[in-house]
């Protein structure tokens, strides 16, 4: 671990503590009490603290910088700037930056003392899944990889190719297909494949929102004749709108426009609870 803070550092802006490496992340004890550690984390794209425990210490993560996620326990959990986590003692934890360009940074505070680091050694690193399609996507190939990226696989890697090579590059990549003719994850009937991967996977019972936004998706992406969602139409001309921006290629666009996909979840979860709260 790198040193910042002591005895003698009771204040000190935080930027001055961090530090980045491209070997791998970088964690700094900032202060120190008699029962208490105050650390940060400072993780470049793709790196990650892997999966570890504190058998007998409890932590609290704030992140201050950048977007992530955080593993705690069964869960996987998408972390932005003002977001806290709690982890139990003995609780198996990992961070990581998932980010595409931005670095992360996060506060931990860490008791009672001394706090003991141990690897989960006996839960296999999983591989990234990786998933192929066709090229120039517009709203299932936006959608799809959005969801599997938030609830299914935070390191998942996608592959965009022509139509008529997907299913050899799937082969050659050892990676699922999906949003093709003949495809499980596919359309089927009135469905998209947003809705059979939704299905597929069980979503509905980790997030109960995402079955409202499921149709908001199979609306922009279909004639929208099964569910009549009004946000369809500004969902399926936003998603037009976003090939016209001159963007790189299908990778940037995935990444400019997942945002909008967590302000449909975040309005699709108020929603539900308005509903709720009114006993419909």
């Amino acid at each position: 671990m790198s040193a910042f803070g002591g005895p003698s550092r009771i204040h000190f802006n935080l930027s001055e503590a961090e530090q980045f490496s491209s070997e791998a992340f970088v964690r700094r004890r900032l202060f120190e009490t008699a029962g208490m550690h105050f650390n940060v984390y400072c993780l470049n794209p793709g790196q990650e603290n892997p999966l570890h425990r504190h058998p007998n210490s409890a932590e609290v993560l704030y992140f201050v910088r950048g977007t992530g996620t955080c593993r705690v326990g069964e869960q996987t959990l998408r972390v932005r700037p003002g977001d806290l986590v709690l982890v139990d003692a003995d609780q198996p934890h990992a961070v990581a930056n998932t980010h595409a360009g931005d670095p992360l940074v996060c506060i931990l505070a860490q008791a009672p003392l001394p706090c003991v680091h141990v690897p989960v050694s006996d839960v296999p690193t999983k591989q990234p899944t990786r998933w192929v399609t066709r090229q120039n996507v517009k709203v299932d190939r936006v959608a799809c990889p959005w969801l599997i990226r938030r609830f299914i696989d935070p390191r998942a890697e996608f592959y965009f190719v022509p139509a008529a090579q997907v299913q050899a590059e799937a082969r050659r990549l050892g990676a699922t297909s999906f949003d093709c003719a003949g495809d499980e994850l596919g359309h089927h009937g009135k469905e998209c494949t947003f809705d059979a991967l939704f299905k597929k996977y069980g979503l509905i019972t980790r997030e109960p929102a995402l079955e409202l936004l499921a149709r908001i998706v199979n609306g922009a992406d279909t004639d929208n004749s099964l569910w009549n969602q009004p946000e369809a139409a500004g969902l399926k001309a936003i998603a037009e709108g976003f090939r016209h921006l001159g963007l790189k290629d299908d990778h940037e666009i995935l990444e400019r426009e997942f945002i909008v996909y967590d302000a449909l979840l975040a309005s699709c979860k108020q929603q539900l609870t308005e509903r709720n709260s009114h006993g419909r």
